[in-house]
C-alpha cells in the first residue's frame, strides 16, 4: 500500500473542506453584518429568511436575506396595495443596486434603475419619468427605515 498517495489524498481532502467551512463561515458572517441592520425594525416572516413591516400609511417594507451561498438579497418598499415597489439590491462591495416594478393597468414591469433612477434600459424611460415622484417617494421611506447613505 503507498502510504504517500493516501496521505496526499487525505491532505487534498482536508484542503478541500477547510476552504468549504472557511468560505461557510464567512458567507455567514457576511450575511449577519450586512443584513442585521435592515431587520431590526422589522417582524419575521420566514425565520432567517424574510421580514417584513407594514407603516401606519399601509407602504409594506420587506428584507429578504440572501439564500445559503449566495450574496443577492434584498430590501422592498411598496405602496399601499403594492401597484409600485423599490428593489434595493445590497451589493458585497457596499452601495446598492435598485429596480422599480409597476402594475400598469395588469402588466408588470420589472425594471432596472440606475444610481439617478433612470431606466437602465432607456425603452422605458416614459415609463420611469411618469412614475417618478412615486419612485422617489419609495426611495424616501427605504432611506428613513434603513439610513442607506450611511451604509
Amino acid at each position: 500500500m503507498n502510504y504517500r498517495k493516501i496521505s496526499r489524498t487525505k491532505k487534498i481532502i482536508c484542503t478541500l473542506v477547510i476552504l468549504l467551512v472557511c468560505y461557510n463561515l464567512f458567507w455567514l458572517g457576511w450575511r449577519y453584518f450586512k443584513y442585521t441592520s435592515y431587520t431590526e425594525k422589522l417582524e419575521v416572516f420566514i425565520e432567517h429568511l424574510s421580514y417584513v413591516y407594514t407603516d401606519e400609511e399601509g407602504y409594506l417594507y420587506n428584507v429578504k436575506l440572501p439564500d445559503y451561498l449566495t450574496y443577492t438579497g434584498n430590501l422592498c418598499v411598496s405602496v399601499p396595495g403594492g401597484e409600485s415597489a423599490l428593489l434595493i439590491w445590497p451589493k458585497v462591495s457596499g452601495g446598492y443596486e435598485y429596480g422599480v416594478q409597476l402594475d400598469l393597468n395588469g402588466e408588470l414591469y420589472s425594471i432596472m434603475l440606475q444610481d439617478d433612477f433612470m431606466a437602465r434600459d432607456s425603452q422605458f424611460d416614459d415609463i420611469i419619468n411618469a412614475h417618478s415622484e412615486v419612485i422617489q417617494e419609495l426611495y424616501g421611506r427605504a432611506e428613513n427605515m434603513w439610513q442607506l447613505q450611511g451604509k
